[in-house]
């Protein structure tokens, strides 16, 4: 009757087991020591055949499993919070660089955008690595703001540069040939004339934006498109 027993409670396990989506080698064999471990204490304990016993058993069976579960999950052996195969790395990967690059696209969309320039272009053709935090170009529904600054500078702006506000007064957004490329074409009315600004938006975010005014300078900004939100930059004061 024992044996009998004993074989029904290791049946009742295995379908425990199976129900729980434990198929892998290590992890049946590590829930079968866990049923052997209370049929060997019930053999060395007969008072736990007791039915006051057996509850707490059982529940002490049940915190055990839970626990392992727990535990695989944290340390990256479970389903759920498990090591990803290269196959499951890639389509996770591709599936935020889509998630990016729809951002991107609502960002340009909707014009509320910031690109925060990591290199400038003059234009006599010097180039020069800048600060995105101090040099940018903002968007913003109807408004604007162009700025350059420096880490080793003061100047009028007091970030080593020059900050010019304003409105856009005209906006053209289009799809160029290129397959997910935006252009966007703005004309921006300032306290010291008109500036124009020419932005291309790559898929993923890297843009290139030429920048001229009605007196012929030019500069282009080159860097990534961010969300105002979600942009670090600093705004020194309004240079006139």
């Amino acid at each position: 009757g024992k044996h009998k027993t004993n074989n029904k409670s290791v049946n009742l396990f295995f379908i425990i087991i199976r129900a729980l989506g434990f198929g892998k080698k290590k992890q049946y064999t590590f829930f079968i020591k866990i049923v052997r471990m209370v049929q060997s204490l019930i053999t060395l304990f007969p008072e736990l055949k007791r039915r006051k016993m057996k509850k707490l058993l059982m529940v002490w069976v049940i915190a055990l499993m839970a626990t392992a579960i727990q535990g695989q999950n944290v340390l990256g052996h479970g389903k759920t919070g498990g090591k990803l195969t290269r196959q499951e790395r890639k389509a996770l990967r591709i599936k935020r660089e889509k998630e990016h690059e729809m951002e991107i696209s609502r960002l340009v969309t909707d014009t509320l955008l910031v690109l925060e320039a990591d290199r400038l272009i003059k234009k006599d053709g010097t180039s020069e690595l800048v600060d995105p935090n101090l040099n940018f170009i903002g968007l913003i529904k109807n408004k604007a703001v162009i700025q350059t600054g420096s880490n080793s500078n003061i100047g009028p702006n007091g970030v080593g540069g020059a900050t010019f506000y304003g409105h856009i007064t005209k906006l053209e957004v289009k799809n160029t040939g290129k397959k997910g490329y935006r252009l966007i074409k703005a004309t921006i009315s300032t306290n010291v004339g008109f500036y124009r600004v020419e932005l291309r938006v790559a898929p993923g975010g890297n843009t290139t934006a030429m920048v001229t005014n009605n007196r012929g300078a030019r500069v282009q900004y080159r860097g990534s498109l961010v969300a105002p939100e979600k942009s670090r930059v600093y705004e020194g004061q309004i240079t006139y």
